[in-house]
């Protein structure tokens, strides 16, 4: 089964000057597209499967369609191109794998349509068509959060009025308000397939953490471990090409190629997998993501796939960590191994932290400056193994980005004195207390590695405290 790249549908009734890379990307759809154009190619082609879709709303180019003889200078005939569009893509890929889409309406005055009531019905539905209301979620409350995911610069540029799709109006003035509220855009295919992808892998990752799609694990995971081995960029045309596995819950189905998942963050016909890219989003919760390498992207979709995001339960994988690296911990060997295991697995590094700082105070030993923890568990600790963490999950780590500092907290915390952890000392604790009851606590009397709980909790109070 060959590679397949995303698919971009274009509707637009002028002719574009620019096409998509076609080792990249597959625009379905000719250009100008028209109406005259569009009856004919349904006639005989009723479906069009794509993941990309970008529309413009003006067709005042389109001298085939009935309406052209009204002279107007503005319409939003568009907006049923792009609706007939959408009621023409699959549902599903026919193994039970719901596909993302990602899409923008397209106008260089979005503004103008306020008072259209045309563009606003035909708006209403395709806005609906393509929302994906969470459960127990009203429409009007999807359009709110779905702007805010796609549009986080409004926030920035209106502090005033963070978000322009109010709760409390009505269906159709939210309607209008979105249409409204788009980026000005007059763009080429390209333009906008950069605009779309990085919107696409948020949607792909979502929808393979909730299972609308599955992907093959094993297969992931020999692509991952190839891509974390790789020394230099991955050339486009001359590499064995990497993919993402769509399975059916049994065998592959689909496979989708990664150098077309990625194809905005291609440089003279190569692909950066094991750097960081600071135009590359890495998504570890529904409200979490930071900027990191390709590599890190596809692990994230393993993660996703097996339901080990910290996002979901930070608790659960601070407890599944140190019951993973407890032997290394309790003996203080293999420290250096498992933290060059740790390449790409940024939020673990910080775990890890917690962990070190935590077995320490139960030891009876309070180390809080890397050098201390450097010579107390035999490894080296290089400039940004915690810096990098604490950076970029302030939400988990408190907004403190000094390891000394967090140490010093998790230490002030631990032995139940103010602190700065706020409600996430809250997890912190759960998943310890659980790890000391599991692995640390003394079972048997004289257990040298193990410690008594009267000891753990003289040197621990905090852990403990209800």
């Amino acid at each position: 089964m060959e590679p397949r790249n995303l698919r971009l549908f274009f509707p637009d009734d002028r002719a574009t000057l620019e096409e998509v890379d076609e080792n990249l990307l597959t625009q379905v759809n000719v250009t100008p597209f028209r109406w005259r154009e569009v009856c004919r190619a349904v006639a005989v082609d009723k479906r069009m499967n794509f993941d990309l879709m970008s529309a413009d709303i003006n067709y005042t180019e389109d001298t085939s369609d009935p309406g052209d003889s009204d002279g107007s200078k503005r319409n939003s005939w568009g907006l049923t191109h792009a609706m007939f569009g959408l009621a023409r893509r699959q549902n599903d890929d026919g193994h039970g794998n719901h596909l993302p889409l990602a899409w923008e309406i397209r106008t260089v005055s979005p503004d103008a349509y306020v008072t259209d009531k045309d563009a606003t019905r035909a708006y209403g539905l395709l806005r609906s068509l393509a929302a994906q209301p969470l459960d127990s979620e009203s429409l009007e409350e999807c359009i709110h959060r779905e702007f805010a995911e796609e549009h986080p610069e409004y926030a920035g540029q209106h502090p005033e009025n963070p978000n322009p799709i109010l709760l409390n109006g009505t269906l159709k003035d939210a309607f209008i308000q979105d249409l409204a509220n788009q980026p000005s855009r007059r763009s080429e295919p390209p333009d906008a397939a950069n605009r779309l992808l990085p919107k696409w892998r948020r949607l792909f990752w979502r929808a393979v953490g909730t299972k609308q799609v599955l992907i093959d694990i094993p297969k992931t995971k020999r692509t991952l471990d190839s891509l974390k081995k790789q020394k230099s960029p991955l050339p486009v045309r001359d590499a064995k090409v990497p993919v993402i596995a769509i399975s059916d819950g049994q065998t592959v189905v689909d496979r989708i190629s990664l150098f077309s998942v990625m194809a905005d963050l291609v440089k003279k016909d190569e692909l950066d997998v094991t750097n960081d890219n600071p135009d590359l989003l890495v998504y570890t919760g529904a409200k979490t993501s930071h900027r990191g390498s390709v590599a890190e992207w596809y692990e994230s979709l393993l993660e996703a796939a097996l339901g080990t995001l910290a996002g979901i339960d930070p608790a659960q994988r601070l407890l599944n960590f140190a019951l993973r690296i407890n032997d290394q911990l309790q003996s203080r060997k293999g420290i250096d191994a498992l933290i060059k295991n740790l390449k790409g697995k940024v939020q673990d590094k910080g775990l890890l932290l917690i962990l070190v700082v935590a077995h320490s105070c139960l030891h009876g030993k309070d180390f809080t400056s890397e050098k201390s923890l450097e010579q107390a568990y035999a490894c080296t600790i290089h400039e940004n193994l915690f810096k990098r963490p604490l950076e970029r999950f302030p939400e988990l780590f408190s907004n403190i980005h000094q390891a000394s500092v967090y140490a010093t907290e998790l230490l002030n915390a631990l032995k139940n004195e103010p602190h700065q952890l706020g409600d996430n000392w809250l997890w912190i604790k759960s998943a310890l207390n659980n790890w000391y009851s599991t692995s640390l606590e003394e079972k048997t009397r004289g257990d040298s590695l193990k410690i008594p709980r009267t000891a753990a909790m003289k040197r621990a109070p905090g852990l403990f405290a209800s």
